[in-house]
């Protein structure tokens, strides 16, 4: 994984589809009020924002990518409150269908990433980090 690559993650808008809502996470930035008031409401403090998209950012086809992402989803909604999403390149070159996982752990966000073969998920307790799950 490059700087390159790194810095396209730091710059993704990371869209959350709350009641026909687009809410927006950046990194650097605080979490928005709407997902605020989500966590608080459910009392949880922790969220990630993961993809099964394109593992280790190779890309792969739509069959392929939606069938992993619909496995995610399973396995996420068993325990955790599950809301649709989005990552969106800064230019729209690309984007990847995702999930923002309401009340996962750190550790258990980490799996889940590695398990699915992502460079890095976002995570938060509450606001947005960069989480590498591979050595640059």
């Amino acid at each position: 994984m490059d700087d390159e690559l790194i810095n396209a993650y730091l710059e993704t808008n990371y869209v959350v589809f709350v009641n026909e809502s687009e809410v927006v996470i950046k990194i650097g930035e605080q979490l928005p009020k709407t997902l605020m008031d989500l966590l608080s409401n459910i009392e949880s403090k922790s969220w990630a924002f993961i993809t099964a998209w394109n593992p280790s950012s190779q890309l792969t086809t739509d069959e392929i990518n939606l069938q992993q992402n619909s496995q995610l989803f399973d396995e996420m909604s068993i325990n955790y409150l599950i809301l649709e999403g989005i990552g969106k390149s800064k230019d729209g070159n690309w984007s990847e269908a995702s999930y923002f996982v309401v009340g996962i752990s750190r550790s258990e966000a980490s799996e889940v990433g590695k398990k699915y073969r992502q460079n890095a998920i976002l995570y938060g307790e509450p606001e947005p980090e960069l989480m590498l799950l591979y050595d640059p």
